[in-house]
């Protein structure tokens, strides 16, 4: 059983079906952090068993599930990049005390991260559990500052509990802004 959290409900019906054997979770607007966190205890309590987490402002390949749970992995991404040019990837690795931005050229087409973007990721429901444990109950937060976004709280997170994010380069995925941005 697969629930997919985001804003963008139309996409999985159009691609997937009315059919599917899905859960589809969708906030109202409310800030990220709130939303995540009541997407994630939702997915938690429905006892999903992949949870494909998809901002409103990507652009996913119609088949991007698939394209994900092949690699069988706790957390699969593609490697998505932020709305700004020149295109810079939301993947990154934890050198000395914090997240860095991961940079290849060129990329493999598939390699192993500490955190992304939570924009289009994939997970199994022991990665969310764990994470969820962890926080008591708010895997999603600013961390006093530390980071700029939820996300990087959650992955540093799921990183002390040796999780990791493959992250699969092949996997196109745009994030729309003045124009769409792919790296």
């Amino acid at each position: 059983q697969l629930a997919y959290v985001g804003c963008a409900s139309r996409y999985w019906e159009r691609t997937y079906g009315p059919d599917s054997k899905t859960i589809v979770l969708v906030t109202d607007r409310m800030p990220v952090c709130e939303a995540r966190n009541r997407l994630a205890q939702a997915a938690i309590q429905q006892e999903a068993d992949w949870i494909m987490w998809l901002d409103d402002d990507m652009e996913p390949q119609p088949d991007v599930v698939q394209q994900l749970i092949r690699h069988d992995a706790p957390m699969a991404s593609a490697n998505c990049s932020k709305r700004k040019l020149p295109p810079e990837v939301m993947t990154y690795i934890w050198e000395g005390k914090g997240f860095h931005t991961a940079i290849a050229n060129p990329w493999p087409e598939v390699f192993q991260a500490d955190a992304v973007g939570m924009a289009c990721v994939l997970m199994k429901r022991e990665v969310l559990e764990a994470v969820w444990a962890k926080t008591n109950g708010r895997p999603f937060q600013y961390a006093d500052g530390r980071y700029g976004t939820e996300d990087m709280y959650f992955f540093e997170c799921a990183k002390d509990l040796g999780y990791r994010v493959t992250v699969d380069t092949t996997i196109k995925v745009g994030h729309i802004g003045t124009h769409s941005f792919n790296p």
